[in-house]
Order: structure tokens, then sequence, then C-alpha cells
């Protein structure tokens, strides 16, 4: 079960009051997985939105040789998904779980409707994005 806490700790929700969050707990589902388990894999859903309330996980994708080429490391209070920078079907990538993890997760019409409801989360998930999707040149 989600607790009001722990959706105070992603950086995404940062500025939203109790009431405002308990509305979000009623739409976000959440899970834990084991380390080495997969948050999502090529095939799944790509229309996700994950929140990262503990632990690490780890995004890549796979070489045409099979070697893995590390994308991204996440930790609590990141967001991650092909929701916030959707790829290319060559680039299919994976989450796993480094350690014990556990992430909330909406589907795009779901996180939309949080975007009309609390139109704050616009501006945090922008700040989210230059925070941790930059690109090195």
């Amino acid at each position: 079960m989600t607790s009001l806490w722990n959706l105070r700790g992603l950086n995404l929700f940062a500025g939203l009051d109790r009431h405002e969050i308990d509305e979000i707990l009623g739409i976000v589902t959440t899970q834990g997985f084991e380390p080495g388990s997969y948050v999502f894999r090529p095939g799944d859903p790509r229309d996700q939105l994950y929140l990262l309330h503990h632990g690490q996980v780890k995004t890549y994708v796979l070489s045409q040789e099979g070697y893995e080429k590390i994308m991204h490391i996440f930790l609590p209070g990141d967001a991650f998904g092909d929701l916030l920078l959707p790829t290319t079907n060559e680039d299919l990538p994976w989450a796993q779980a480094l350690d014990d993890v556990v992430v909330s997760w909406v589907d795009e019409p779901a996180f939309e409707r949080l975007i009309q409801m609390f139109p704050e989360l616009c501006m945090n998930l922008f700040r989210h994005i230059a925070t941790h999707h930059t690109v090195d040149r």
C-alpha cells in the first residue's frame, strides 16, 4: 500500500497537500519487486509513468551482441518510463530492480487526468525531465 509519506517524497508530487495526495492514491497502482526482477520489458505496455519509492532500478537496452547498455540508474523520488521519453521500436528498454524496489505507476489516460486535476504536476514533470534526462554532447 502506498503511503502519504511515500508520495510526498517523490519529486513529481512536491508541493501537493494531503488532500491532493489522497486523491492520487486512488489512481496509482503500487507494487514491490525483488532484486533482479523486471519492472518492465520490451513488449510490455509502453504508456506508463513509473514513480520509484524505494530501491534502485536500472534501465538498459541490449546491443545486437546481447550486451547490456545501461541507460540510467533511478533512485527513490525519480520518475521513469516511456510516457516521459518515448523510445523508438529499435530501442526498447528493460527496467530491472537492483535491490528491493517499490514503484507506483499510472498509465497515460490516468496521468492526463492527474495533470488536469493538479496542473503543478506538469511543472514538476518538466523540472524532473530537465534534471534527469539531459543528454551529454
